[in-house]
């Protein structure tokens, strides 16, 4: 069946500010930290939006997936567990 393929990978970083909120272990910047909930809330639109193609569609190849974890190499420490979103 022909189709649109979207394939999105997104990488980013947000520094440490030791002033800042505690997010998943790590203290950032307040302002940052208060736009992940929206962030979460748009790629778990966009899963639920490809998880229900994939079920109306029958296709193996729609799928997302998306993690976050903390890394800890600044430290000399491995990163910590991805966490599915």
């Amino acid at each position: 069946m022909a189709g649109l393929r979207i394939q999105i990978y997104l990488d980013g970083f947000i520094p440490e500010d030791s002033d800042g909120v505690l997010v998943a272990g790590v203290k950032i910047d307040p302002a940052v930290a208060a736009k992940i909930p929206a962030v979460r809330a748009k790629v778990q639109n966009i899963k639920t939006f490809v998880g229900n193609m994939d079920r109306t569609l029958g296709s193996e190849q729609l799928s997302l997936s998306a993690t976050l974890h903390i890394c800890r190499h600044d430290e000399g420490l491995p990163c910590d567990a991805p966490q599915d979103i």
